[in-house]
């Protein structure tokens, strides 16, 4: 097949949207598919670029510092003079650039939708009491766009079916993300005594969270659930990896309670160095709490976090809360253990227990990997789309030639 795939992303990049765009399509190049990827030019970039078989054309998608994947419409004469067999489009309701595209040829289209966009916006513009919210018309015009968008396309993917209209729910295909198995993986033992000296956490067990410090990651939290393991564990260090609204906040806690020397604020790292980081420590924790984010209590938990199978593809068993998307991503007492959100007593009782049984965190980290292998890597996931692909393509093929026989 020859796909274009639309993307408000900027690739190669190092934050979850970028790299999910890339591993993607990466993936549908290594089944031997033609694939081009339309997305956002970062200063600096070439607006043309060749990447292991996959054909990047960069456009400006940016008004304001705000990402706006419409913008890319000037491309869209020479992009209607291109053979392309189907288009996947990474949904966004400031987005449908692939619609119209797909509208104007008669071929496929499919929509991936990773969050209820629309949804969100209107929530966060209500949380900053937004002028937007005052402009009917705007707001109106927003869910009809929307609509329209999901109207056009032949069908979707996405975590759960409750961020879909639900006229389109009975084509809609539930799918997770994934990791890159082969870049993320437990590294050599001289390797990793290396790197955990550089660390500074050569002297005892060490736990790894990684997120964007955002209430419903569960930072909130984290203060407590440090404090109770390094009390257990007195040896104890937690690495806390990358930057957000919070990490002022939970920086100033963890001063206050004297934990500064348990615990290292590594900042942003290079995702190509990130396996480096997962493979150092012990257990990686995952904190959520979705009573902290509305969008999370109205859909349910649609995310279908890369961490945790960049954790587990990295060999560490997980600790993470009881939401139904995240057990089918970490089996409880198999490749990590599940609790209560907004627990940490509960949730420190099993880092501390994963802490003082080795063979415990051996057997987990050995299931999560092969589970990652097995299924939950990015080439499984193109492999799935791209028959969702073919199966699509197929009956409007057979569309086509019913049509022209009568």
């Amino acid at each position: 097949m020859n796909i274009l795939y639309v993307s408000g992303e900027d690739i190669p990049g190092d934050h979850g949207g970028s790299i999910h765009t890339w591993y993607v399509a990466r993936g549908w190049a290594r089944l031997g598919h033609q694939v081009t990827v339309l997305c956002r030019k970062r200063a600096g970039q070439a607006v043309r670029e060749d990447l292991e078989g996959v054909h990047i054309q960069r456009l400006s998608m940016e008004f304001q510092g705000k990402k706006i994947p419409l913008l890319g419409l000037p491309a869209l004469p020479g992009l209607l003079s291109k053979p392309w067999d189907a288009v996947v489009e990474r949904y966004d309701v400031f987005g449908g650039l692939g619609a119209i595209l797909t509208w104007r040829k008669g071929i496929p289209l499919l929509l991936e939708v990773n969050y209820p966009h629309l949804d969100e916006l209107i929530w966060k513009w209500k949380q900053r009491h937004s002028r937007f919210l005052k402009i009917p018309l705007l707001v109106k015009g927003l869910h009809w766009w929307e609509t329209w968008q999901y109207r056009q396309a032949k069908g979707a993917i996405a975590t759960r079916k409750e961020i879909v209209p639900e006229f389109i729910r009975n084509r809609t295909w539930l799918v997770h993300w994934g990791a890159d198995s082969e870049r993320f993986k437990p590294l050599a033992e001289p390797e990793r005594t290396r790197i955990r000296r550089e660390l500074g956490i050569d002297g005892g067990p060490a736990v790894l969270f990684m997120g964007s410090f955002r209430p419903w990651h569960g930072v909130e939290t984290l203060s407590d659930i440090i404090e109770l393991t390094q009390k257990s564990i007195p040896e104890v260090k937690f690495l806390l990896v990358g930057d957000g609204e919070r990490i002022d906040k939970l920086q100033t806690d963890i001063q206050k309670r004297g934990l500064d020397s348990r615990v290292i604020f590594t900042g942003n790292w290079q995702h190509l160095k990130i396996p480096e980081l997962l493979s150092s420590v012990e257990v990686g924790i995952a904190p959520y709490d979705a009573s902290k984010y509305q969008p999370l209590l109205n859909f349910g938990f649609f995310w279908s976090p890369a961490k945790l199978f960049e954790y587990a593809a990295c060999g560490l068993p997980i600790v993470s809360t009881r939401y139904d998307l995240l057990s089918e991503i970490v089996e409880d007492g198999v490749t990590g253990y599940l609790v209560e959100p907004g627990d940490p007593a509960a949730f420190a009782e099993a880092v501390i227990y994963l802490l003082r049984h080795p063979e415990e965190r051996t057997r987990m980290g050995e299931n999560g990997r092969r589970r990652v292998v097995e299924r939950f890597n990015w080439d499984f996931h193109a492999k799935q789309v791209a028959e969702i692909l073919e199966s699509m393509v197929g009956e409007s093929t057979g569309l086509e030639r019913n049509g022209s026989n009568h």
